[in-house]
């Protein structure tokens, strides 16, 4: 459930743009002057100059790269004991989950309270990345922005949707692991919520990484029940702009 990587986008001007659009200019002058003139002469007025259009390329791709790169970062969080280590990508998605060998000892009420604790640090670490991120960006020039604003119909449906996130951020997804031993809860986001192991020990029987592996495809499953409901969300909200 990852984020496709940014593909670049590149155009480079033809050699004679400049003269193309002085010639254009020129044949439009000879044309009678209406409702369509007005727009075809408000076109090539706005048509960008060779270094605004290279300014554009060149900031385009720095963000693209900045994209990329804090789409790959992983963000790892561990408890204090060190038994446990979560890893999660930019998005919240789980990605990796690991016990060590003094994890065993944890049991049903333990296991809990180090997968809480090692959530929590990686969230952290990720919700720093993300405001780097956001600094970083905001630092791409101005006709780069200027191109990214969305329209106001738009952007009153990414309100909407932020609102219907927000009025359903009770809600809670549940997935239980193959073997029966525990049963995880996330919210809406994605976020960790509850574990709950079904027996004393929850290692007993098992290994570490064959339960890290359990609970780890019961988190993902749970965080893409959440993500389906997003999904539809968004659906409905956009067929507002039909």
């Amino acid at each position: 459930m990852t984020s496709p990587e940014p593909q670049a986008f590149s155009f480079a001007l033809p050699d004679d743009y400049e003269k193309m659009l002085d010639e254009a200019r020129s044949a439009l002058d000879r044309l009678p002057r209406d409702e369509h003139w007005e727009q075809a002469r408000q076109a090539l007025d706005q048509a960008p100059d060779r270094r605004t259009h290279e300014t554009f390329q060149r900031e385009g791709a720095q963000t693209l790269a900045l994209i990329a790169e804090h789409q790959a970062a992983r963000h790892t969080g561990r408890d204090r004991e060190d038994t446990t280590e979560v890893v999660l990508d930019a998005t919240g998605i789980l990605v990796e989950l690991r016990f060590t060998a003094s994890a065993v000892r944890l049991g049903s009420d333990g296991l809990p309270e180090a997968l809480r604790a090692a959530w929590a640090g990686a969230e952290a670490s990720r919700l720093d990345a993300a405001l780097a991120f956001a600094e970083r960006s905001s630092a791409a020039g101005a006709e780069l922005q200027a191109a990214a604003r969305v329209d106001t119909a738009t952007r009153q449906v990414q309100h909407s949707i932020q609102r219907a996130i927000d009025d359903r951020a009770h809600e809670r997804f549940h997935r239980t692991t193959d073997d029966g031993r525990c049963t995880v809860t996330v919210d809406l986001c994605g976020a960790f919520v509850d574990l709950v192991c079904h027996e004393h020990d929850p290692f007993a029987g098992t290994d570490r990484r064959a339960l890290a592996r359990g609970i780890l495809a019961a988190v993902t499953a749970a965080q893409a029940d959440g993500a389906a409901v997003i999904g539809d969300l968004c659906e409905e909200r956009y067929r507002e702009l039909e």
